[in-house]
């Protein structure tokens, strides 16, 4: 029970210490926020990163088919709770571009779905559009898992810029790891 009041009380200071603008446009310059108000929009893409057995983050980010992207933060990251940015429309492309090319629609719904190794992480990722929606869970310890779904599942983070709100691997590692100070690197 201490141990997970320290977790816990470790969390809340690295969320402070990494806390970043919740109304971010990512793909755009600094400063710029998303439109309150508008109609809410059709999910493009939903990607769950479930936790591991060390400190893995875990969080959930939404993306709709206007771009409007929300984050919210679970376990393990800088941010925790909710945020919310816009994807530009070059980082919209971006993104379709990248379920193309992995051939998400092509993907068996069990290309990911064995357990070679256990305690890692799982990624959950559903994909609608006009036709349909599919989900693939990806388990991180499935020796079988296609290349292009665990490079969607980076190019997602990395057009959502999904480190603006879980650090980077060494931010998170000093605050999770090494139970220093969080710093964000500014």
């Amino acid at each position: 029970m201490k141990l997970a009041r320290v977790a816990l009380l470790m969390t809340v200071a690295c969320a402070a210490a990494g806390h970043r603008a919740k109304d971010q446009v990512v793909g755009a310059s600094p400063g710029l926020s998303a439109s309150a108000g508008a109609p809410k929009q059709e999910v493009l893409l939903r990607m769950v990163r479930t936790g591991c057995l060390g400190w893995c983050p875990e969080y959930t980010v939404e993306v709709d088919a206007d771009g409007a992207v929300r984050y919210e933060g679970i376990g393990y990251v800088l941010t925790g709770g909710s945020a919310t940015g816009r994807l530009t429309a070059a980082s919209m492309a971006t993104l379709r571009q990248a379920i193309d090319q992995a051939k998400f629609w092509s993907l068996p719904i069990k290309c990911c779905d064995c357990y070679d190794v256990t305690d890692s992480p799982s990624v959950k990722m559903t994909v609608t559009d006009a036709r349909s929606a599919k989900t693939i869970d990806d388990y991180h310890g499935c020796n079988a898992t296609p290349k292009a779904m665990r490079d969607l599942e980076d190019s997602v983070d990395r057009i959502v810029d999904i480190e603006q709100w879980i650090g980077t691997d060494a931010q998170r590692k000093a605050c999770f790891v090494q139970r220093g100070a969080c710093a964000t690197g500014r």
